[in-house]
């Protein structure tokens, strides 16, 4: 273990740094809200190592079935997608922006809307609705004279797709067990450096979990954010990994940003504080939060918002028209609306 923390440091050591190209930073930031806006901090440091992800030594609990089969959590609803079925997703993605283009940012808040319609051929819909809440007026103004157009950032999109025409960041995740301690060696797999989807892993921070934790972690958020092809009863595997990491927090009976009651999956990540919400019966996505918790970055404050994701509605669905009724619902809507996110330069 002293020989990989060694390696680690290393590799820290030797990794590049972060581009400071505006460009090159508002293109990510496209591309991140295209892709249903993942929340971060936007100070947040990533590290790229060339390291083999160690194992994590945890025991799970039995899980049924392999892929996406049929998965019943304890007094939970069937999470079974039928073939000619669609998995719904909708969710509400708040962030401040935009991120890093000139002086006096941020101006906005933006208010991301996305709802997604999978069914297991590869055929959907996808619709998406991107709003800035500027600030002041100001903003609004300076926001058009950098980013050279009028808002919104994204522009509306709805789009239906064909069999195997729906575009996904995750590739195949047929191979993938719904039972959970295959899933973790599967995942540890996938995101090392010669894996399928390779994750970046983060340097040593304190408080924060392991790097090898880390990395099995944000594979487990990038399939939870990105992926409308993961399947309920795998999405309820990914949470039972998640919630016996080492080094995250699991809070029961806690209560998300609008009301609902949940299990609250916590960790730390370089000076940021990560919370997840699962329904407690579903074992699926409730909410997701992102809170500053150093005095390091000054554009946000310690104790600052930075980001949010409600999932206002989950299940299954026969149609991808709008308003088709849920055969099956997998989360309750909200009970409150989220908190607002002020301007954190005031």
């Amino acid at each position: 273990m002293s020989d990989l923390r060694d390696r680690l440091g290393a590799a820290g050591r030797q990794a590049p740094p972060l581009s400071n190209d505006p460009l090159e930073r508002l293109e990510r930031r496209r591309v991140r809200r295209a892709r249903r806006g993942r929340i971060a901090a936007g100070a947040v440091s990533l590290v790229v190592a060339t390291l083999a992800i160690a194992g994590v030594l945890v025991a799970f609990r039995p899980h049924q079935g392999g892929g996406s089969g049929t998965v019943r959590p304890a007094a939970g609803p069937d999470l079974t997608v039928g073939a000619d079925q669609y998995a719904y997703e909708k969710t509400v993605t708040y962030s401040y922006g935009p991120e890093g283009d000139g002086q006096g940012w941020p101006l906005y808040v933006d208010q991301f809307t996305s709802r997604t319609w999978y069914r297991a051929d590869g055929s959907g819909r996808s619709a998406t609705v991107d709003a800035n809440n500027f600030f002041t007026d100001a903003d609004r103004q300076t926001y058009i004279r950098q980013m050279g157009h009028n808002p919104p950032d994204v522009a509306p999109s709805d789009k239906a797709y064909g069999p195997g025409d729906y575009p996904t960041d995750t590739g195949d995740l047929s191979y993938l067990s719904t039972d959970p301690a295959t899933l973790l060696t599967q995942l540890q797999d996938r995101s090392a450096p010669t894996g399928r989807s390779p994750e970046p892993l983060m340097s040593a921070s304190p408080g924060q979990p392991s790097t090898d934790t880390l990395s099995v972690w944000f594979a487990i958020q990038h399939l939870l954010t990105f992926g409308p092809n993961a399947s309920p009863a795998l999405k309820a595997a990914l949470f039972e990994v998640a919630e016996q990491l080492p080094g995250v927090d699991v809070v029961q009976g806690s209560t998300d940003p609008v009301g609902r009651t949940g299990v609250l999956l916590r960790v730390q990540v370089q000076g940021t504080q990560e919370e997840y919400w699962f329904d407690p019966t579903s074992e699926q996505l409730l909410a997701s939060r992102s809170t500053v918790e150093t005095d390091a970055y000054a554009q946000y404050p310690k104790g600052t918002v930075t980001g949010m994701e409600i999932v206002t509605a989950a299940g299954v669905t026969g149609s991808t028209d709008d308003g088709a009724p849920l055969v099956t619902s997998f989360v309750p809507p909200p009970v409150t609306p989220p908190p607002a996110m002020p301007d954190p330069r005031s």
